[in-house]
């Protein structure tokens, strides 16, 4: 029967889990419990999730992810999630847009204005309209 981990032996693997390390968070526990691999699995994925949940991520981490927001990048923070928790898209997607809407609620997130592809295409007529109109008034 495999072992408890005390405090300190989760503090080591939940250091592993907060740099996205999972497979050697779970190699980790199954030395320190003999547990078998089934077993390690899914313990550290249920320490992870909990992590996740309870927010007792690495405030650096947070910190990324914060200001990929703030510059209006949500895919870029969705990776960095995904890369901080080891968790799928849906979660992270689902995590990083609670974690926008309580930025915005709290008044740390001011949403950005986009220029897109309008803007590119208005200054692309605005400057190729007079070069047109000069061409042909010059073959004239």
């Amino acid at each position: 029967m495999p072992t408890q981990l005390g405090e300190s032996d989760w503090q080591e693997i939940d250091a592993l889990l907060a740099e996205a390390r999972l497979i050697e968070a779970i190699k980790r526990y199954r030395e320190q419990t003999g547990a078998g691999l089934a077993e390690a699995k899914a313990a550290v994925e249920q320490r992870q999730q909990g992590l996740v949940l309870s927010g007792q991520a690495r405030t650096e981490d947070w910190a990324s992810i914060d200001d990929a927001l703030a510059r209006g990048n949500k895919i870029e923070a969705i990776k960095l999630h995904r890369s901080m928790t080891g968790l799928g898209l849906a979660e992270s997607k689902t995590a990083v847009e609670a974690r926008e809407s309580e930025l915005r609620a709290s008044g740390r997130l001011i949403p950005q204005a986009k220029s897109g592809c309008m803007g590119v295409l208005l200054l692309s007529v605005a400057l190729i309209a007079p070069a047109i109109w000069l061409i042909l008034n010059i073959m004239e």
